[in-house]
């Protein structure tokens, strides 16, 4: 699935490849957007090994920053893409102007 738009502009998914997770189902995002994210969409922590593990919230984020681990985050592809959908569904619904 290609999505043009993504959630994290400041990580690419070469960056996430180069970090050790390759699976191309997930989109790549730094703490910041992660913690944004977390709070409307299922949110992941990247591990090198080319696995994942879910997050609780922005304090599991918050901790990960603290104790200095580097880690990077991602949402799936199509949890993002059904976000969308849903987002400007009801954008077009409420007439809500952007």
């Amino acid at each position: 699935m290609t999505i043009n738009l993504v959630p994290d502009m400041s990580v690419t998914q070469a960056e996430m490849n180069d970090y050790g997770y390759v699976w191309g189902g997930m989109l790549p995002l730094k703490p910041a957007m992660a913690k944004v994210l977390s709070k409307v969409i299922t949110v992941y922590r990247l591990y090198s090994d080319d696995t994942e593990a879910e997050i609780d919230g922005t304090e599991d984020i918050d901790n990960d920053i603290d104790a200095g681990r580097n880690y990077l985050y991602g949402v799936e592809k199509v949890d993002w893409y059904h976000y969308l959908i849903s987002y400007i569904t009801n954008i077009i619904n409420n007439k809500a102007v952007c």
